[in-house]
């Protein structure tokens, strides 16, 4: 759901923005780079679109009063996103391996089987939301943008690179 609201906010930001130039990213440890070693690119950080962990505790706080967002997922810059940058929010993020060490200390035991295994997703269009272009492709930007308006960029070793070309391609 979050991921949801995410893409709806990059369309948004698209659709009233024709002529702008924007860096879309849900990867905080993207976003902080941007701000460390690029900081004159932060003028063109998609800030209008929350990544999806903050639009889904957005979601949480407004609807569900009186509980606290919990994120697990596998990032450990995802505390920083939710400490530093969202305070307010409270945000308790969990990464995978947290998680398994709380499941043995409390000795959690192994369930394989459940009556309600259901996994509730409301949004199955976003399942690849984690994979390279899972924004790009998700939110349909592609339909909104030429091929040579949108760059996807994966692997850390180019990062740089791409962000260079960002800053001498003015059009």
């Amino acid at each position: 759901m979050g991921a949801k609201k995410t893409n709806e906010a990059v369309v948004n930001l698209l659709i009233n923005n024709p002529t702008g130039r924007f860096i879309t990213s849900p990867c905080a440890s993207f976003v902080r780079y941007i701000r460390t070693k690029h900081p004159d690119l932060i003028p063109y950080l998609a800030f209008k679109a929350d990544s999806p962990m903050i639009a889904t505790a957005k979601i949480v706080t407004e609807k569900y009063l009186g509980y606290q967002p919990v994120f697990i997922g596998p990032c450990i810059v995802k505390k920083l996103e939710a400490s530093e940058d969202y305070p307010e929010l409270n945000i308790i993020v969990i990464t995978y391996k947290e998680l398994d060490e709380l499941f043995s200390q409390f000795a959690t035991p192994q369930i394989n089987e459940l009556s309600n295994d259901k996994f509730d997703l409301s949004e199955p269009s976003t399942r690849i939301y984690p994979f390279d272009g899972g924004l790009t492709f998700t939110s349909g930007t592609q339909t909104l943008l030429k091929d040579k308006e949108i760059r996807i960029v994966s692997n850390w070793k180019n990062i740089d690179i791409v962000l260079e070309e960002f800053k001498d391609n003015q059009s």
